[in-house]
């Protein structure tokens, strides 16, 4: 391979060290100074340059376009896998808690208002971001029970006896009136009444059952009937357990439905309208050597005053 000595310009052959014409070194400490292998570091050293200033060559554009229109060939063939866009959610209004709901519930039965009432309170103290309105109704429905509870309380009357309670009499010149004192136990056929409600326990009987209803061993039925007379302005509501409680010789006496089955007569249970009777029996299970029985009617579940009759063997 012929060198061209890169002073004078000649050219030589490519074994010599140095040009044999103008006497310039070819080789200087192992690199090779001839005009052509500089030509060809410097081709090298503009190609490096292009490559990292992004210009490819010829052949690697060509390649790189048919890689590229592989790739969007292969695409459409198999297209990726369905990816599901995430879907923005709506921001759902609060509902009213469960407490609330609850606070309502127990607002509207009368003998549980209060603790509606507490429920209300409580529901209202938790920032939970939940909607009140329930609780407030709760409260509101909670406050009219109590107001009518006090207004019943404050105008309730006690019982008092019919018939016999102002006796007219003559003594000598003078007229006298002497009038019964008040009193909390009527006996048979006594009327008593109270907030224009007169109650008359007007009979009562023993039983010992039959063969389908009878009363446990050392017991026995005790029938009593009343009669209700509704004098006031309004409906009056009696039930033969809720109304009703009874007492032999002390103890609380069990309300018996074997021993409702046993008789045959009227059962205390209905409302009575304003101007209108009811008469009825209740039954009871007392122990069969009983000598005192007393019975308690409330015509009203708001009033502390009770009807008490009394039957002594």
């Amino acid at each position: 391979m012929a060198r061209i000595c890169p002073q004078c310009g000649r050219e030589f052959l490519s074994h010599s060290v140095s040009c044999p014409v103008c006497g310039c070194a070819i080789i200087e400490d192992g690199i090779d100074n001839s005009e052509q292998a500089r030509k060809q570091r410097l081709q090298q050293l503009q190609s490096q340059r292009r490559g990292s200033s992004g210009v490819q060559p010829r052949q690697t554009q060509m390649y790189s376009r048919q890689t590229q229109t592989y790739n969007r060939q292969s695409q459409a063939q198999n297209p990726p896998p369905y990816t599901e866009l995430p879907v923005r959610s709506t921001p759902v209004a609060a509902g009213p808690s469960g407490l609330s709901i609850a606070a309502l519930i127990f607002s509207m039965l009368c003998c549980l208002s209060f603790i509606g009432l507490v429920l209300a309170i409580i529901d209202l103290c938790i920032k939970d971001g939940k909607k009140k309105i329930c609780s407030v109704i709760a409260i509101i429905i909670s406050c009219l029970w109590i107001l009518f509870s006090i207004y019943a309380i404050a105008t309730d009357d006690k019982p008092k006896s019919i018939g016999n309670a102002a006796r007219t009499y003559f003594t000598g010149e003078q007229t006298a009136v002497s009038s019964t004192p008040s009193r909390d136990t009527f006996g048979l056929m006594e009327t008593a009444e109270m907030n224009n409600v007169q109650v008359t326990m007007t009979n009562y009987r023993e039983s010992y059952g039959s063969d389908w209803f009878s009363p446990d061993a050392g017991n026995v039925f005790v029938f009593t009937e009343f009669e209700i007379v509704n004098n006031s302005g309004s409906e009056v509501a009696v039930s033969s357990i809720a109304s009703f409680d009874a007492y032999a010789d002390g103890y609380l006496a069990n309300y018996s439905f074997e021993a409702l089955a046993e008789n045959d007569q009227g059962q205390l249970d209905g409302s009575i309208s304003p101007g209108k009777k009811m008469r009825g029996w209740i039954g009871y299970e007392v122990p069969s050597g009983w000598s005192n029985l007393e019975i308690h009617f409330k015509h009203n579940i708001w009033s502390n005053n009770k009807f008490k009759f009394e039957i002594t063997k």
